[in-house]
């Protein structure tokens, strides 16, 4: 006996695999090409290679930094060592970096300083 498919809905989705609903119809769009599908419109219904697809893209999305995280101490591709993601905390950086840092902040602070000498220059000759 041949048995049928099991189909879910995208609720049925969400429901196995915890990721919210507005982010499976995000993947089901942005992802059509990799997330099998069965039926068109309302219908539209999806394989457990479907569910096993959302779960790999879900886990392939970059984590973000979060409001008050700084930048230096969390660069962007550290997200294993974010506090919370198994890692063990602020990314160290080799020295050579550092001083690299310490360089654009420099040039950072001379270019904001000649804009802003700049503008008050603007704004005594237009007065």
């Amino acid at each position: 006996m041949v048995r049928p498919k099991t189909l879910y809905s995208l609720l049925d989705v969400k429901k196995k695999t915890g990721i919210s609903y507005p982010t499976l119809i995000k993947y089901a769009r942005d992802f059509a090409d990799q997330i099998p599908v069965v039926g068109k419109g309302r219908n539209r219904r999806y394989t457990v290679e479907s569910v096993k697809a959302f779960e790999r893209i879900y886990a392939k999305r970059k984590t973000g930094r979060k409001p008050g995280e700084d930048w230096v101490k969390y660069p962007p591709g550290a997200e294993a060592a974010l506090p919370g993601q198994g890692g063990g905390g602020p990314v160290q950086l080799a020295e050579e970096d550092r001083e690299l840092l310490r360089n654009v902040l420099k040039a950072l602070r001379e270019v904001s300083a000649k804009l802003e000498a700049f503008s008050e220059a603007a704004a005594r000759s237009s007065a």
